[in-house]
């Protein structure tokens, strides 16, 4: 069975869902945003989280939100 997903490249400044489904995935690996939590709003404290993130996960360090990042967010291989 094959699934395809198409999830948008969210970068700093956007808002929508997808940026409040990305961050409540962060809050659940544990990357905090105590001051503003999931409200869907890209901003400084969701890059210095997504930052975090992707270091950890050896990801290129580029604070946006795309395939790679994606899929490490969700544990799951190739989304984009």
């Amino acid at each position: 069975v094959y699934y395809s997903l198409r999830l948008p490249m969210l970068v700093k400044r956007m808002e929508s869902e997808a940026v409040r489904a990305m961050q409540q995935l962060l809050i659940a690996k544990g990357y905090e945003l105590p001051r503003y939590g999931a409200d869907g709003e890209f901003g400084s404290e969701t890059e210095n989280a997504l930052l975090c993130f992707q270091k950890d996960m050896d990801l290129k360090p580029d604070a946006k939100c795309g395939p790679d990042t994606w899929s490490a967010l969700l544990g799951i291989k190739g989304v984009g």
